[in-house]
């Protein structure tokens, strides 16, 4: 069996390369010394360091130990298509009008982002929100999903099949096109919601 600080590396080493970033660059962000990470290796490393390169990543724990979570269940995205196909779901264009108070900007993906849109839509007694991340010089669009529950000040991302949040993006973004008022929805929505 291999060593859980070896596994922990390799899989801090993968997420850097996922999000374009080098272990170095992460560790002077961090303020770490050059070639801790590697070092962790040979040493067990202290939690609260392991929290930091996870925050900085925007990854869970779980990730970085490559533990593997269950995504959303399928079901549960084919519902969500579905209902906004047959419009049981009303997605609005997040302005800085959005009947929560989290301000998007804050997530760490959109803070490096040059491009982002995202919608919304209530949901019982919270929110799931749809951001797409452009990155114009590689033509290329990512997708994340979040929930954002009264009781959370802060929105949760939900680990999502990105082909069906790209599916979903294109249907939200066409019924947008369509000229569907979200405006007056978006009103709406506040005068429920109240204060």
């Amino acid at each position: 069996m291999r060593n859980t600080n070896v596994i922990l590396v390799e899989h801090i080493r993968e997420c850097c390369k996922n999000k374009g970033i080098s272990v170095s660059r992460m560790e002077a962000d961090l303020e770490f010394s050059q070639g801790l990470i590697s070092r962790w290796t040979k040493m067990s490393p202290t939690f609260d360091r392991v929290l930091e390169v996870a925050r900085y990543l925007d990854v869970s724990l779980d990730d970085l130990l490559g533990r593997t979570r269950k995504k959303t269940s399928s079901k549960f995205q084919k519902r969500v298509i579905e209902a906004t196909e047959k419009k049981e779901i009303w997605w609005i264009p997040y302005t800085n009008r959005a009947p929560f108070e989290y301000p998007l900007a804050q997530l760490k993906m959109i803070r490096t982002a040059m491009e982002w849109e995202a919608y919304y839509c209530r949901f019982g007694n919270g929110f799931f929100i749809v951001v797409c991340i452009s990155n114009t010089e590689k033509l290329q669009s990512k997708y994340e999903c979040y929930g954002l529950t009264e009781t959370t000040c802060v929105p949760v991302r939900l680990h999502v099949n990105e082909e069906d949040l790209a599916e979903l993006w294109d249907l939200i973004e066409k019924d947008d096109a369509d000229g569907l008022d979200v405006e007056d929805f978006f009103d709406q929505l506040i005068d429920d919601v109240g204060p």
